[in-house]
């Protein structure tokens, strides 16, 4: 890349290549600039290009969602800048560097928070991402959830959360037509070494958009920080939940979500990761081959 960064975003889009937005790097002896740039990277030349115009913001801690519209447009969210930004921006691609545009602004500004697109129900449908949780610019966890519609561009409420969450994972469950929100902290980012994660699962409904609970993990298996991951067993969906920090301590196990039927609860089961806990790969390898110590729990 052309500037080293960190707490940025990377999208692979539609053509194979990655965007990688906002972030920051350390300047002079721990002194951090943030970035409003983006860079694109060609793995056919193996090669970085700039973006020429610049998100509205610099940003850190956001996301950016590949929607499901006819350009392959990318929506990037929130973010931690001076102040905290509420913009919202859109990088549509084209044959060049592709542009960057302003969009109307979320109604929370937040980060930290997760962003899951909600796949349309027909083909004319617009776009649809919804936004969860985060933190706001006074660092406090926050419940709230929002909808970025495509066309018209604009925000409306996704409901509330049963808590409010940061540092957690909101993952698509196709089979069932719901987000799947899983751990995470409801500690306020001010400086204190409390990061008691949670445990519970939280399920988006998109038909009512409304929030209910899940069937929450064993308290030893709480965790923020970790990754989710959506795949298919088979002909049957698994949501994998993996690492993570458990407050104090990384994770070495995983959580293997099923969603069962048409119903709103979820069974699990959990085993020990067979690789090092940063080694998603391999995680997901020891899951398709089975080798997992499992324990099934009622």
């Amino acid at each position: 890349m052309t500037f080293e960064r960190r707490l940025h975003t990377a999208t692979v889009l539609r053509s194979g290549k990655v965007l990688v937005t906002g972030g920051d790097a350390e300047l002079s002896g721990f002194v951090y600039g943030r970035f409003d740039g983006s860079e694109l990277y060609d793995p056919l030349t193996d090669s970085w290009a700039t973006v020429p115009v610049a998100m509205a913001v610099t940003r850190q801690e956001h996301t950016a969602t590949l929607l499901d519209d006819s350009l392959g447009t990318v929506v990037i969210v929130g973010g931690t800048a001076v102040g905290g930004p509420a913009t919202t921006s859109i990088y549509t691609p084209d044959a060049a560097w592709g542009t960057m545009a302003s969009a109307p602004a979320i109604g929370t500004p937040r980060s930290q928070h997760v962003a899951v697109l909600l796949p349309k129900t027909f083909p004319w449908s617009p776009s649809v991402v919804l936004i969860a949780g985060g933190k706001d610019n006074l660092q406090n966890p926050l419940a709230s959830a929002e909808r970025f519609t495509s066309s018209p561009q604009g925000w409306s409420s996704g409901g509330t959360m049963p808590a409010a969450l940061r540092w957690t994972t909101a993952t698509w469950m196709g089979s069932v037509d719901k987000v799947l929100v899983f751990g995470g902290t409801s500690f306020a980012d001010n400086g204190s070494p409390d990061r008691t994660a949670a445990y519970g699962t939280y399920l988006y409904t998109r038909s009512t958009n409304s929030w209910s609970l899940g069937t929450a993990a064993p308290p030893a298996q709480a965790r923020h920080s970790h990754t989710a991951t959506d795949l298919l067993l088979g002909s049957v969906q698994k949501v994998v939940i993996v690492g993570g920090n458990d407050s104090y301590l990384y994770q070495s196990s995983l959580l293997l979500f099923n969603p069962s039927g048409n119903r709103a609860l979820l069974t699990y089961v959990w085993g020990k990761m067979t690789t090092e806990a940063g080694s998603v790969k391999g995680v997901l390898m020891a899951v398709g081959v089975a080798k997992l110590e499992e324990e099934t729990h009622g």
